[in-house]
């Protein structure tokens, strides 16, 4: 709640709030940016399965590009995020886009259940098993939605999803 809500997000804050004492607090959540992953990690939990329900009642390709495409531009659009983004780039790319913290397996994951739910259905088909066409769809985001503080460049949502569309073959 205190994510939404805008206020800071720190171990101190949140002792201070719970009335306990720091050393617990970190004993809890861990250090701040450790508490920071888990945040993003349940907000993007949130997201997918809003994005799911939104897009229940398709199939094959399109459900998958629907609640990817949902989750991607929520992400571009939240402001508390472009503001973490832009305040301290480094530790939020850290947290999310590389192996020191599990949030992009996590993204991974959920995509990879996609797809495999679709493989199962019969409605896609994929050149490849669905854990890398997962990675790869979900490393193409990544490369669009952070396109402005990995390289300077515009973000282009519309391109992303350009880009990931083909890995999805349609079954006919």
């Amino acid at each position: 709640m205190r994510w939404r809500d805008g206020e800071p997000l720190d171990i101190s804050s949140l002792a201070v709030a719970g009335g306990q004492s720091r050393a617990t607090a970190y004993r809890w959540f861990g250090d701040n940016d450790q508490l920071l992953a888990e945040v993003l990690r349940s907000r993007t939990d949130d997201l997918f399965e809003t994005a799911r329900k939104r897009h229940a009642g398709e199939e094959g390709a399109p459900r998958i590009i629907g609640v990817l495409r949902d989750y991607i531009q929520h992400v571009a659009a939240s402001s508390r995020f472009k503001e973490l983004l832009d305040r301290d780039p480094q530790r939020v790319m850290t947290i999310v886009a590389s192996g020191a913290f599990p949030n992009q397996m996590h993204v991974i994951s959920l995509v990879q259940t996609l797809v495999e739910e679709e493989l199962d259905s019969g409605t896609i088909a994929v050149s490849g098993d669905a854990y890398t066409v997962a990675c790869a769809m979900a490393r193409i985001s990544e490369a669009f939605l952070y396109a402005g503080v990995l390289a300077g460049e515009q973000v282009d949502l519309d391109a992303a999803i350009a880009t990931i569309r083909p890995l999805l073959l349609s079954r006919e």
